[in-house]
């Protein structure tokens, strides 16, 4: 390639970077008008005096969210694997809550109603809910 053509090519580049740049910005000022029509779509508002009826939680249903005990919100092992695992005696496991997993559940519990799922016996679960729980305030 000689000078000239590799100048031009120089030339060129800034252009196409700003038409590429152009481009994704039109790109995704498209995606977002399809995004809201599809949420106005599935989530219609009803307005009355310019007032969304919608407005009121009173009449919005808590969500439920299931949370699953083994291995998302807690460890579990039959021996001592870490220190800040918790021998829980009656069940013969050691037990390791999950780092910020109480501020999760306190965070959710504020707008949703909580469940827990676990393949383990009622009783471990009942163990381990009264572990994460202990005031038994997030899992009614």
């Amino acid at each position: 390639m000689d000078e000239s053509n590799a100048s031009k090519l120089q030339q060129k580049k800034p252009e196409e970077e700003a038409g590429t740049s152009t481009e994704k910005k039109g790109k995704l000022n498209r995606l977002k008008k399809m995004w809201d029509g599809l949420i106005q779509h599935l989530c219609p508002r009803r307005t009355r005096n310019g007032v969304n009826s919608d407005s009121s939680s009173n009449d919005i249903p808590k969500l439920t969210v299931v949370f699953d005990l083994d291995s998302t919100l807690i460890y579990s092992t039959r021996e001592k694997l870490f220190s800040n695992q918790e021998k829980i005696d009656s069940i013969r496991y050691f037990v390791a809550i999950r780092p910020h997993c109480r501020e999760v559940l306190q965070a959710v519990r504020e707008v949703a109603n909580m469940m827990v799922y676990s393949a383990g016996t009622p009783k471990y679960v009942r163990h381990i809910v009264q572990l994460l729980d202990p005031e038994g305030k997030l899992f009614e």
